[in-house]
């Protein structure tokens, strides 16, 4: 025997009222969308769901659905990293030359200037050659831009990542989940990919002053390999981060 459905018009209303509500909680297009084009049209009389449309549970399925979404986990800003910030660092200080970002210079590290593609804002060489820390700075729209300062930094690093992967032979392999952490009360994020000769490379993305920057670390191409640990480098440049006032 089927079983049948009945609600009044005033336990109808209430319902409906109630949906209304979760929806508009939850802040769903989902659901304003259809509320909008197909509003409930209640039957004269009784309604039954063996016989008229199942606008109740059609409004129920919908207002889960758009809760579920609105409550989905989003990316958020972590208050630590993987890398301590505890490397030695000297008094003396590296220029940012289109900023007035500037950072410590590490122990045993010097600082250089870019004089051929001048595509480098500032430029950290460790006192052997084998390993690099170079900061750049990004092109991005103004989308971009203000969800880097409203602390949104998982659209900077798809950007990131995009430019990477156009750049890679072999395509981008990341290491690593991505980081998000904050540094004195700044927001920062990381990711961790394999450049062309399989050397490890971290990427820290940050906005200082309304512009964006990278800061990456890599140990160089053939002298760095299988001598610099990417661990020690990394917490290197974690430690050239905190420096930055």
């Amino acid at each position: 025997m089927n079983r049948k459905l009945s609600v009044s018009s005033h336990q109808y209303a209430v319902i409906n009222r109630q949906f209304s509500i979760l929806g508009r909680l939850s802040n769903c297009a989902i659901y304003r969308f259809y509320y909008s084009h197909f509003p409930p049209a209640l039957p004269v009389g009784r309604l039954s769901l063996n016989h008229q449309p199942s606008y109740i549970l059609f409004y129920l399925l919908i207002s889960i659905s758009c809760f579920l979404i609105s409550c989905a986990p989003t990316k958020t800003i972590e208050t630590t990293s993987a890398y301590s910030t505890d490397f030695p660092l000297t008094t003396d200080i590296a220029y940012s030359s289109s900023s007035d970002l500037t950072v410590r210079i590490p122990k045993g590290w010097f600082t250089a200037e870019d004089k051929e593609c001048k595509c480098t804002d500032l430029w950290l060489i460790r006192d052997d050659f084998s390993a690099t820390i170079n900061l750049i700075t990004y092109e991005v729209d103004d989308t971009i831009r203000k969800h880097v300062i409203d602390g949104k930094m998982d659209t900077l690093v798809s950007y990131s990542k995009q430019l990477k992967k156009s750049k890679l032979k072999i395509g981008l392999k990341l290491v690593k989940e991505d980081e998000f952490f904050q540094l004195n009360e700044k927001p920062f994020a990381a990711y961790e990919y394999l450049g062309d000769e399989g050397i490890p490379i971290r990427v820290v993305l940050f906005q200082y002053q309304g512009r964006i920057f990278e800061l990456s670390a890599m140990p160089a191409q053939k002298i760095g390999r299988g001598k610099v640990d990417s661990q020690e480098l990394f917490r290197v440049q974690q430690s050239v981060l905190a420096s930055i006032k």
